[in-house]
């Protein structure tokens, strides 16, 4: 069951989320499209263009510029293991749910990060 949210609870979600980012600031962002950053396009068989790339968007930052490729550079942000990447933004979002990546939504990553977090808050 998804978070019940606003558009003004996504604006103030992104103005926390660029203080200090939360998953639960994460998907609130991601169900609400009205406060991406502006030129963001989704494509979830994109880094850039998935949660970890309008994270990085939401953030200004570029994971490039690390030297570490989206996967680590989300694992740090969030502080959590590559086994919950995966789960949260690989993988998980798509299993059982869709057959094939085009077709995951950022409602589905949003939803795998509600129902990680009622377990893990």
């Amino acid at each position: 069951m998804p978070f019940d949210s606003t558009e003004t609870d996504a604006t103030l979600a992104l103005t926390r989320f660029r203080e200090t980012p939360t998953l639960g600031d994460l998907a609130i962002i991601l169900r609400h499209r009205e406060v991406w950053p502006e030129g963001f396009v989704w494509d979830f068989g994109e880094c850039e263009h998935c949660a970890m790339g309008l994270a990085a968007c939401a953030l200004r930052d570029d994971p490039a510029t690390h030297e570490r490729c989206y996967f680590d550079w989300v694992a740090a942000v969030f502080d959590i293991d590559m086994d919950t990447v995966d789960q949260l933004f690989d993988e998980g979002p798509s299993k059982g749910k869709v057959a094939n990546y085009v077709y995951v939504t950022p409602e589905h990553v949003a939803a795998a990060i509600e129902e990680y977090l009622s377990t893990h808050a």
